[in-house]
């Protein structure tokens, strides 16, 4: 038995160096893949605990 997960494609914003981003994704990112935003960043997609969020500080928008 598996537990299904449905992410929001729309919804996913990466943070690089402390800013958040748009991006437009096809397809959830696997760890190391690069991912482009729409202004041109691209960084390596790396995932953690939403909980962890707030020991980095507010993100801002870039």
């Amino acid at each position: 038995m598996s537990a299904l997960i449905y992410l929001d494609l729309a919804h996913i914003h990466p943070i690089v160096n402390g800013q958040w981003y748009r991006a437009r994704l096809v397809h959830v990112p696997q760890p190391g893949e690069a991912v482009t935003m729409l202004c041109g960043v691209s960084a390596a997609a790396e995932y953690d605990e939403s909980g962890r969020r707030d020991a980095r500080g507010p993100a801002a928008q870039c």
